[in-house]
């Protein structure tokens, strides 16, 4: 199951309104992830995507780091470097792998 849900991750996620990071998204996101990266070191980066939403968001797929334009829009370039090492760190550890493999009871909160 967990190899279906990373395989056919990006299709799911331009299904739900995710796309590609514009040229002047990646102008602004690319520096910030390199000196993230950086900071672990590891050559190894994840694809990103774009959601336009208001609302500032950012979180890890298992093979996606997914950004809102609200959270562009809102923070600095510092706040923004902080979230990408941290949602770096979350896909690199795999936290989204073991949340698919995690069973919650129902009517329970995460």
């Amino acid at each position: 199951m967990v190899i279906a849900i990373a395989a056919y991750e990006r299709l799911a996620l331009r299904l739900r309104g995710y796309r590609r990071l514009s040229r002047d998204e990646v102008r602004r996101v690319a520096p910030l992830v390199k000196t993230s990266r950086r900071a672990w070191a590891s050559t190894v980066c994840p694809a990103f995507a774009m959601h336009d939403s208001v609302m500032p968001g950012i979180w890890a797929h298992m093979r996606t780091i997914a950004i809102s334009t609200g959270l562009l829009q809102m923070l600095s370039d510092d706040e923004i470097r902080a979230l990408l090492a941290h949602e770096l760190h979350h896909w690199r550890s795999g936290d989204a792998v073991g949340s698919r493999l995690v069973c919650h009871p129902p009517g329970r909160s995460r």
